[in-house]
């Protein structure tokens, strides 16, 4: 045989190991970079998860409702996807919120308890004593009095005991209030 052949060979060997060290080098690389992807993807996300609420806020202040809870909705399900609890209570909150101003009141408390299961979950105390209070000052709202008394107790249980800085001292004002004000109407009843 022809040295030119085997130099040929030899070439061809000395090719097919750089073009497995490269093939090593471009695996670790091509795994940094789909895991940059996957980060990227994700980040575009919460981008449009949060651009979805700003255009929800928007849109509620001008009292658009109806379009406000879509963006909602679209968001909360960006978030869910995501696994961002936070998110997925801010909606959840504020399209109950839409809810009571729109007087679609079981609407509203269905969607503050699942940010109060989505709260409980987390061990955010916090967030639980809102919905908490938002449920119970529905309540108040449909005259289900006995019921919203339980509930803004244990909303007002919670705020007591969390020492909040004094941003938050008026939440327990707040609920304390419309406790006071279902106990002077069973007062007025009896």
């Amino acid at each position: 045989m022809d040295s030119s052949f085997f130099q040929e060979i030899r070439f061809l060997i000395s090719d097919l190991f750089l073009t497995f060290e490269r093939l090593f080098c471009y695996e670790s690389f091509f795994s940094k970079y789909m895991k940059l992807r996957g980060f990227l993807r994700h980040l575009e996300l919460i981008l449009k998860a949060n651009q979805l609420c700003q255009e929800a806020n928007t849109l509620d202040a001008k009292g658009y409702f109806l379009d406000a809870l879509g963006k909602y909705n679209e968001a909360e399900k960006l978030f869910s996807k995501l696994s961002d609890s936070e998110g997925e209570i801010t909606c959840l909150n504020n399209k109950g919120l839409i809810l009571e101003t729109i007087e679609d009141y079981p609407r509203a408390i269905s969607n503050f308890k699942l940010a109060l299961n989505i709260a409980k979950e987390n061990e955010d105390h916090l967030t639980r004593a809102l919905q908490l209070g938002n449920i119970g000052r529905i309540l108040k709202k449909e005259a289900k009095f006995n019921e919203a008394l339980q509930y803004l107790h244990e909303s007002f249980n919670i705020l007591s005991n969390l020492h909040l800085e004094e941003d938050f001292s008026h939440l327990s004002t707040k609920i304390l209030f419309d406790i006071k004000h279902i106990e002077r109407i069973f007062h007025e009843f009896k």
